[in-house]
């Protein structure tokens, strides 16, 4: 609120991005509310201004960007250098290191003169997670990064060799990483730009052809030359019946739920069965905000993504390229909240995901 009072000057509405805003700041005041009927109210106080301030910052932060274009290619490029350096370390320790234990977990070290390098592993899998301990952190930065990866090469021409081998270690990182969630929605992500460029007739069977052929030389070398088999298995490692105990708590609660941010603390850390986090965003807010809070957050969900399809069917070239690796990046983060807790609860996909979220909504009604 401070933040638009000083910025009122500069501040570029729109009547969707207003309605959005409004629809956020409804979730925000509804899930301070919560805690009023929360077992656990300072927490939720707590958790209520970190998840849902964060879409209402992105909503200054873009309304007050006078080049929003270039701050989302920088981004992007951003995105693509780290994502490729962080996976390139991990790579390189899972095929030179030396798998041992580090510090009592599973991990790899290299030694190259006075340095030693190491990752933690997950289990004997070996899932690597290069700078990361949780493998699963791995994937998501790769679900964002390898989207932006193409738009680099959309807007890359000497250096396109260069962006070929970042997105071939991305996608061998990817599945290393044996996340079948990350797996699934990058592929998502993914499908979302070939069903855009199939939409254009600008050298849509050219990009097509560079996506088989980079996919496939990813797919055949980690196929020939590391275990995956973990990507076959259809366990869902305690989701299951994580679920089941969240929809049992939700059916106490239909309408209010228990109060925002707490369903760890308040349903699962009671039950021996199931996993210590909810493993999904939908029945996370289902559980929390109940009916009314899962509403008002599809509704900004399906808006946002009505608003990416509008925006990649007018506006120039470069607009519609950008929205479109957007749109496909918000859908991937949305398709992964269905396994994992990635837009409910603060974290790199969240914001992401919240700033995503009002690029697409301003790109859709302004050719700014």
């Amino acid at each position: 609120m401070a933040a638009i009072a000083v910025y009122k000057g500069r501040l570029q509405f729109s009547h969707k991005s207003i309605y959005v805003f409004l629809i956020l700041f409804l979730l925000l005041i509804y899930s301070i509310i919560s805690s009023t009927w929360s077992p656990f109210p300072g927490l939720s106080i707590q958790r209520s201004l970190i998840t849902f301030s964060t879409p209402l910052i992105m909503f200054v932060v873009i309304s007050v960007d006078e080049n929003p274009r270039q701050t989302f290619w920088y981004f992007l490029l951003t995105m693509f250098i780290l994502s490729t350096l962080i996976c390139l370390y991990g790579v390189i320790l899972y095929i030179f290191g030396e798998w041992t234990t580090i510090q009592g977990s599973y991990g790899h070290t290299l030694t190259i003169g006075s340095f030693e390098l190491q990752q933690n592993t997950m289990s004997s899998n070996q899932r690597i997670g290069s700078l990361f301990y949780n493998p699963n952190i791995l994937a998501r930065i790769i679900l964002v990064s390898l989207p932006s990866s193409i738009y680099v090469y959309w807007n890359t021409n000497r250096y396109k060799f260069i962006v070929v081998l970042g997105i071939v270690f991305q996608w061998i990182a990817l599945f290393l990483t044996l996340s079948r969630g990350g797996l699934v929605a990058t592929f998502t992500s993914i499908t979302v730009i070939v069903l855009y460029l199939v939409s254009q007739k600008e050298s849509k069977s050219l990009y097509l052809m560079y996506f088989i052929v980079i996919l496939s030389s990813a797919v055949i070398i980690v196929y020939y030359f590391f275990d995956i088999s973990r990507l076959s298995s259809l366990s869902l490692n305690h989701r299951g019946v994580t679920w089941v105990v969240l929809f049992e708590a939700f059916q106490q609660n239909p309408i209010s739920g228990i109060g925002q941010g707490i369903a760890s603390e308040a349903i699962l850390n009671d039950s021996s069965r199931t996993a210590s986090s909810p493993h999904n965003d939908y029945i996370t807010v289902m559980s929390e905000l109940g009916l009314v809070g899962l509403i008002l957050f599809i509704i900004v969900i399906v808006v946002s993504v009505f608003s990416g399809i509008k925006g990649m069917s007018n506006g120039s070239r470069v607009k519609r390229h950008q929205v479109s690796i957007a749109l496909a990046i918000f859908v991937g983060v949305c398709i992964y909240g269905l396994v994992e807790t990635a837009i409910s609860r603060h974290g790199f996909p969240h914001v992401v995901w919240s700033y995503i979220l009002f690029f697409i909504i301003f790109s859709s009604v302004e050719d700014r």
